[in-house]
Parts: C-alpha cells; structure tokens; sequence
C-alpha cells in the first residue's frame, strides 16, 4: 500500500515538476517554512511535506521505516531525471533527513539506511564533490547542535521537573520491553517475522519510475 501512495506521490512530482505555473522562483524560507512566493504548491513544498512526514516516523514510530523507505526510493528516481541546477532548488530541503538517517546508530544493513547512502552518491555525483562534502558538513553541524541542545534540556529537566523526567524513562524503558517482547515472540514463533527486503529490491512501478542515470 505505501509503495502504491508513493507511486501516486511521484507521478505527482513529475506533473508539478513539468508545469510552468508552478515553477520555482524567489523561495522564502525556514527550518519550520518552505513556501514560495508566487506559488504554494511546487516541488520544494511537496518534498518539504515528504519530509516532515519521515520526521513524524522518525519521532513517533523510529522502530518503522515504511515512511522513509517509500519516500527515499521515490526521491532516488526523481533526482534521477533532474539537472544539476534543479538539484540545487531542492537539495537543502531533502539533505537533513538524508545526513541524519546515515548518522543514526543502526546497522548498516538498515533499509533505510542503504537507500540514504544510495540518494547522498546520487546527490554527490549531480552537484559535485566539493559542493555536497560542504552541504552535508553544514547538515551534520545543525544536527549535532540540536542534539546537544536536546539533552542539555533533558538534564535540565530531572532537575527542575525530576516527576517528568522520572515518566519519561519509564516510558523508555517500557518501549525497550515491548521491543524485547515482540523479538522473543518472533524467535519462538509466536509472531510473524518481518521479511527483509535489500535496498534493491524495493523499487515500485519499475515501468514508470525506471532510473534513466546509470
């Protein structure tokens, strides 16, 4: 089901991609904003919606990665078709999620993972060495200033709300049991393991979203 939404999500992109009125211009731009002036619904804005979407798994269900899977197939394929001028329209919109999931402590045989280190070469070759090295630098420095920041407000916390803090670690350390639960249920046979599929074997709709870059 969520390879098919994709499939609908990409054709989408093309459509919007190949229409003149909907052509990016002058961009005004935030962390939290993404719009353009003259139009709101363009590439930046749909892949900026992608994005807050693999933020919300990320967030709410990190064990998952249906989200972020579909969605980095289907950018793999769209950069693909596009120019090294139109890669820099947009690049500074679908790097963070990119440079974060390559960052994170899974292991590297992670779906997700692979189809980030696959979109970063891709990304690499259209924009060039140098110019992604610095982009992806300047990404990573964001990210660990938020991290940082992150845990100097979770130290804060047991501090001035040690009743919060103390909730917080209990519902921690329930998700680390529940995740236990369901890994000794899978090796006993109680619960349905989840197949692996390998990065290359995800690709959806492969007559309409064929990767014409070699």
């Amino acid at each position: 089901m969520a390879d098919q939404v994709t499939a609908v999500l990409f054709q989408i992109l093309k459509l919007v991609h190949a229409m003149p009125c909907f052509a990016l211009r002058k961009k005004i731009q935030t962390e939290e904003r993404d719009e353009d002036s003259n139009a709101k619904v363009n590439i930046r804005w749909i892949l900026f919606k992608q994005r807050k979407a693999i933020n919300s798994e990320v967030a709410k269900a990190p064990n998952s990665m249906n989200i972020r899977t579909a969605i980095f197939t289907m950018w793999m394929h769209f950069i693909s078709s596009m120019e090294t001028d139109e890669i820099n329209t947009i690049i500074d919109v679908i790097l963070p999620v990119i440079v974060r999931e390559l960052s994170t402590g899974d292991g590297p045989s992670s779906i997700a993972k692979q189809l980030a280190g696959r979109l970063g070469k891709k990304l690499r070759r259209k924009v060039g060495e140098i110019e992604y090295s610095k982009m992806a630098a300047e990404v990573q420095t964001r990210l660990n200033v938020r991290r940082a920041e992150r845990k100097k407000i979770l130290l804060q916390e047991k501090v001035n709300n040690p009743e919060r803090a103390a909730k917080r670690k209990l519902q921690l350390r329930e998700k680390k049991k529940q995740a236990k639960k369901i890994k000794l249920e899978m090796m006993h046979g109680k619960r349905p393991r989840v197949k692996k599929r390998k990065a290359e074997d995800i690709d959806f709709e492969d007559d309409l979203l064929k990767d014409t870059e070699g």
